[in-house]
């Protein structure tokens, strides 16, 4: 999950919603369309490795795009905590 810092059509920058805003990184994501600046997305697809004049990059080519503004992250937070203490509890 991450916010857009930047987009053009085709490409945005996004960094991780759960980054501290002092240490968050940005990445360069491929995308279709225009994404909305300091919206939330859900970016779904292959990262790849390129090469450039700062050494190599990484970059997310998204192949689905989906729009989180709306949910409440803690909550989402709470539910994969819940989901993974059932997965390990079903598993023992």
């Amino acid at each position: 999950m991450c916010i857009v810092v930047e987009s053009t059509p085709g490409l945005a920058l996004v960094q991780d919603i759960y980054d501290d805003v002092g240490k968050a990184r940005q990445i360069r994501a491929l995308v279709e369309g225009k994404l909305e600046v300091a919206q939330k997305y859900m970016l779904i697809g292959s990262m790849t490795e390129k090469s450039g004049p700062n050494g190599k990059e990484l970059m997310l080519s998204a192949s689905q795009t989906l729009n989180i503004n709306s949910l409440d992250i803690k909550e989402y937070k709470q539910a994969m905590e819940l989901e993974e203490r059932i997965t390990r509890t079903m598993g023992r």
